[in-house]
């Protein structure tokens, strides 16, 4: 019973981040692969050399531990989600969305997701998530309400930040649009504006992607300061 115990808590905190786990580039890693990922960090954190003994008491600070470090994975990935999603509502691409494990998302939505979760692996965010399940998280007792609401910030301010270079881009190509409508009537803004939006999108994106993946891992380890 007691060797049960022991592996039972030690099982709270991956479970808790595993159900929080975020889809990565749109697929979602399957429930069997999440239980297979915390049965094996609970014999590792019960079992394993130089484990930890939780006591029951220590369930609440699991628990808490779990979210924290889940939820700074999702709010960073669900602020790249929110970045595409201003980008494709200005570049009028809002209808073009894939099905995807977090649902409908837009073409943008979905490249942001991918530059997220290259920016997460690059930065050895897998070896991070890891340790977090295995050690402990320095600072638990002093969690506040405030601090887990700081999430909400760092999703809004993350969005921005990844959006505000494909945004700046669109509103010139937007006012480009509109001098040359301007000069040139005949030609049409629907006729025209689109089409060159597009272009304009598909010609920045390469040399865009360094800055966009710089920007993601900004945002990834702003929200794991919460954590510490």
């Amino acid at each position: 019973m007691g060797a049960l115990l022991a592996f039972t808590l030690a099982g709270v905190r991956p479970m808790v981040m595993m159900a929080l786990l975020p889809p990565l580039a749109g697929a979602a890693l399957p429930w069997s692969a999440r239980l297979a990922v915390v049965g094996a960090m609970a014999v590792f954190r019960s079992f394993g050399p130089h484990a930890e003994a939780l006591a029951p008491d220590s369930l609440a600070g699991e628990v808490l531990a779990g979210v924290l470090a889940g939820l700074a994975l999702a709010v960073a990935f669900a602020a790249a989600s929110m970045a595409g999603e201003v980008a494709a509502s200005i570049i009028g691409l809002g209808f073009a969305s894939f099905a995807t494990a977090a649902g409908n998302v837009s073409v943008l939505g979905q490249f942001y997701g991918a530059v997220m979760a290259l920016a997460w692996a690059s930065t050895d965010g897998h070896l991070r998530l890891l340790e977090l399940m295995s050690g402990g998280i320095s600072g638990m007792e002093a969690v506040t309400l405030g601090q887990l609401s700081a999430y909400g910030g760092v999703m809004f301010g993350g969005a921005l930040r990844m959006a505000l270079p494909i945004v700046g881009l669109l509103l010139v190509g937007n006012l480009l649009v509109a001098l040359a409508v301007r000069a040139a009537p005949q030609l049409g803004a629907l006729a025209v504006g689109p089409p060159l939006l597009l272009m304009l999108l598909v010609w920045a994106l390469p040399l865009l992607l360094e800055g966009l993946v710089d920007r993601a891992r900004v945002t990834l380890e702003t929200a794991a300061v919460l954590v510490r």
